[in-house]
């Protein structure tokens, strides 16, 4: 599963919805892992894109977002209390007053608070921030994914911290879910994604073109997968078709050894070697799940180590099934 990492898609989203997100944790988690991170290769291997350099005005815009960001960690400090952001909607709770962006006044007696950038979010349910480990028993949704799921946690299961320069690896159309922070160079590890896919790409790269309307049926016709027969599932109440299967021996791959096949509606750099594509590996086994969500395709992606797949399966079939859709309206 790969998210993108070029610094002008992160700058788009921290102007987009940053202000509007962003709590007092995850900035001091942000600053600790820059800190402490070295600039290599390792994250991008999972992420599916080679390593390129950084144009000169975007290092220029990310340093005065750095200095932005950290002048007001110094502000914050001093003034006894973490961010306070205003939230999107009125909060349910009349005990905290909600200030506008403009008039945010230090003060000791509120705690830092994020809200969700989409609202509302199912009723019920946690959500679920990156770095951010699931518990078990635990309904979880996500900050913005639409059209809005929940999931039933799975313990140590998370949307991963991205590495410096990386893109989100949760927003309005792709949710990566990990067993656990990755770490190494493969991560061969159990993985699910839920994407509402916009692109396709072609074997080998030659073409991106628009998502098919029949994603299992696109997949059969390739010749790089050995795949087994379609069934049916369920999830969430919803019957979708599935199909299981690797990666043919001798199949092209990118530079990073990856075939990238779906990009979400998030990426409008869909490609042979750019991110926030969902691929596979020769290493890895998967199952693709074509779902239809009220009219909207939703790609559900679970994959694995191929040596562990059989292992893993049921967890990966658990966290499958309890994905729900809830309807807006109730």
């Amino acid at each position: 599963m790969n998210s993108g990492l070029d610094i002008e898609r992160v700058l788009d989203i921290w102007f987009e919805d940053g202000p509007s997100t962003v709590a007092e944790q995850v900035v001091d988690d942000a600053l600790r892992t820059v800190d402490g991170t070295e600039q290599q290769r390792g994250w991008r291997a999972i992420l599916r894109v080679p390593a390129r350099p950084m144009p000169r005005w975007a290092a220029y815009a990310a340093l005065v977002v750095v200095v932005a960001v950290g002048a007001a960690v110094v502000v914050s400090v001093l003034g006894g209390r973490g961010f306070f952001v205003a939230p999107t909607t009125p909060s349910p709770s009349p005990a905290v007053v909600q200030p506008s962006l403009a008039a945010v006044a230090p003060s000791p007696s509120v705690s830092s608070i994020l809200h969700p950038s989409k609202s509302p979010r199912p009723s019920g349910a946690t959500v679920l921030l990156m770095g951010d480990a699931m518990l078990d028993g635990t309904m979880y949704s996500t900050l913005s994914f639409e059209p809005a799921f929940t999931i039933g946690g799975s313990a140590g299961w998370l949307i991963p911290l991205p590495a410096p320069r990386a893109g989100r690896l949760e927003g309005p159309a792709h949710a990566y879910l990990f067993a656990r922070q990755p770490a190494g160079n493969p991560y061969l590890i159990p993985a699910l994604a839920i994407i509402r896919p916009s692109k396709a790409i072609t074997e080998a790269g030659r073409s991106v073109l628009d998502v098919p309307d029949d994603v299992i049926t696109w997949l059969r016709a390739r010749s790089d997968f050995d795949l087994g027969k379609p069934f049916p599932v369920t999830i969430g109440g919803l019957t979708g078709t599935a199909i299981e299967g690797t990666v043919r021996k001798g199949a092209a791959t990118n530079s990073v050894g990856a075939i990238n096949l779906l990009c979400s509606t998030d990426n409008a750099t869909c490609g042979w070697t750019s991110g926030e594509e969902v691929g596979v590996g020769p290493n890895e086994r998967f199952r693709f799940v074509a779902l239809d969500v009220r009219g909207q395709t939703v790609v559900v992606v679970a994959s694995d180590g191929a040596g562990s797949w059989s292992r893993d399966l049921p967890e990966l079939e658990r966290l499958m099934t309890s994905l729900t859709f809830p309807s807006p309206t109730g």
